[in-house]
């Protein structure tokens, strides 16, 4: 029965990170402009730096978050280690530029989430569900009994 179950979870597993690979690799696909650009061509340094993070981690959250997730569904347990940054590094580095922009122009410019609702799932709902499969999914730390 451990073996079955072990199966279950890493076609689960594997079937997320399909899931996050291909629904995120769509919207770049379909919102180009939004994540490929140079971001060392803005004039403010505080802004490049924010953007060359944020490129960083929405390839790390697009790409790095499904291998880190198809490694552990093949029983490599020690990558899962690795997703709470993979899935991290994204969105805090969106909440880090809006309020930047918010703070230099007076707009946080977050109505993008609302007229395109894809935007949601790649940069909310993704990094949750990830980081709630690390959760699942991470080795439990031993506790030390004291006598």
């Amino acid at each position: 029965m451990g073996k079955k179950r072990f199966e279950q979870l890493s076609f689960t597993v594997a079937l997320l990170a399909a899931t996050i690979l291909i629904g995120y690799w769509l919207a770049i696909a379909t919102f180009p402009h939004f994540y490929f650009f140079n971001p060392l061509k803005n004039p403010n340094i505080v802004r490049r730096v924010e953007l060359t993070v944020s490129t960083v981690g929405w390839v790390l959250l697009s790409t790095g978050s499904p291998i880190i997730l198809f490694l552990t569904a093949a029983g490599k347990k020690g990558a899962i280690r690795f997703l709470p940054f993979t899935a991290l590094l994204w969105p805090v580095s969106l909440i880090v530029s809006h309020i930047t922009l918010d703070i230099e122009t007076g707009n946080a410019y977050v109505s993008y989430l609302h007229q395109f609702p894809i935007f949601i799932f790649t940069d909310i709902l993704l990094p949750i569900l990830t980081l709630i499969a690390w959760f699942d999914l991470r080795q439990p730390k031993k506790s030390k009994i004291s006598a």
